[in-house]
């Protein structure tokens, strides 16, 4: 699908937007919430390079809006947001929509056993490694884009079994490059066994079509246990074979969870199947991430991310060790003030991406103004 055609599907997104936002209160309503963020930002490898790195430092300007519906049986969400940057080093780069980003949100319960859910997504960016949520992989500047949409079911039959079944469909676009059109259809059953462990099953379906490139097909069928090991602690297991085009490797996820006075700590292993963006063909992925948040005061709060992501196919892999710090303390209800730093280091690429070493790390200091609105 052409780009132009994913302006099409923008308008729809932003439509939705303008209908419906965030959550201004608990009470049943329609809420509207401008935003306006302005932060200074220093890259240190504006274009991803191995050696000759470029850096500068940037003003960035966010204007924003949610808007939406919330009661009980139905919450109705929407929000629009874009990013302008400046770059006084080079120039060549100021955008006044150097990213746009919109969404929308729905959720009905009819009646207590059933649920029935839609989110949709719309990214335009000239960052397109952004994109690589599940790899980390880096990718020079150049126009992407990602639509998706989920709708999804989820059922109770009763106090201990419940079933859910969604559905998600991604498009990926690179300006000049491979587009990407994903299928993802999940169902699951849990069964709570004992007052403290759930079991579960699940099967996924996936179908990435790659467009120059084929088509790749895979199911999985895992098997899947939480325990609640202390009132504080749980632990989730879950796994099972994935086979694709003839061959078989495990999907498996594992998580630990711990809640703190102040906060919660976690640390989450997962393998599965993804793609990267620009690239024809799937891969393989493993994920090592490790979580703290923090509230040390009522008005702050500090988050702590490392990770190790690894990207491999039959031929190459890339590892991405990447961490993420950030603090926000929020000055007045309106005003929030955010530190943050973000650091990568890519090793390695798989086929058509570069296989240097590649650094990369990002300062940023923002301030926000959030304001919500009851309109009724």
């Amino acid at each position: 699908m052409a780009m132009r055609a994913g302006g099409a599907a923008l308008a729809v997104v932003l439509l939705g937007a303008v209908l419906v936002p965030g959550l201004a209160g608990a009470q049943p309503g329609v809420f509207v919430t401008p935003s306006f963020s302005i932060a200074e930002v220093y890259d240190d490898n504006l274009f991803f390079t191995p050696s000759r790195r470029e850096k500068d430092l940037i003003s960035r300007f966010s204007p924003g809006i949610q808007a939406g519906y919330q009661s009980v049986p139905l919450t109705l969400l929407g929000r629009y947001t874009f990013d302008a940057e400046i770059y006084p080093d080079h120039p060549e780069l100021d955008d006044a929509q150097v990213r746009q980003e919109a969404g929308i949100e729905f959720r009905s319960r009819p009646n207590r056993t059933l649920t029935l859910s839609f989110d949709g997504a719309f990214l335009e960016t000239q960052t397109p490694g952004q994109l690589n949520v599940a790899t980390g992989i880096l990718v020079g500047r150049v126009r992407a884009q990602r639509l998706s949409a989920k709708p999804g079911v989820a059922y109770e039959f009763d106090p201990l079994t419940a079933g859910a079944a969604e559905y998600t469909l991604t498009e990926d676009e690179l300006s000049g490059g491979v587009t990407i059109l994903t299928h993802v259809g999940d169902l699951r059953l849990d069964r709570r066994i004992t007052p403290l462990d759930t079991g579960s099953v699940g099967y996924t379906l996936r179908e990435f079509d790659f467009d120059p490139g084929g088509t790749t097909t895979s199911h999985a069928v895992t098997l899947g246990w939480t325990r609640q090991l202390t009132p504080l602690t749980s632990l989730t297991l879950r796994g099972g074979p994935r086979f694709s085009e003839g061959s078989v490797d495990p999907e498996v996820s594992a998580s630990i969870r711990h809640r703190l006075r102040l906060g919660e700590v976690s640390f989450t292993y997962s393998r599965s199947q993804t793609t990267v963006i620009g690239r024809a063909g799937s891969v393989d992925n493993e994920a090592f991430i490790a979580t703290a948040v923090l509230e040390p005061l009522p008005s702050l709060e500090v988050r702590a991310a490392p990770s190790l992501l690894r990207t491999f196919d039959a031929d190459r892999e890339a590892r991405v060790y990447a961490l993420d710090l950030t603090a926000e303390y929020k000055i007045t209800a309106w005003l929030s003030l955010e530190g943050a730093y973000e650091f990568s280091f890519q090793e390695g690429g798989v086929n058509a991406i570069r296989d240097e070493e590649i650094s990369h790390n990002i300062i940023l200091l923002r301030l926000t103004v959030k304001q919500p609105y009851r309109i009724y």
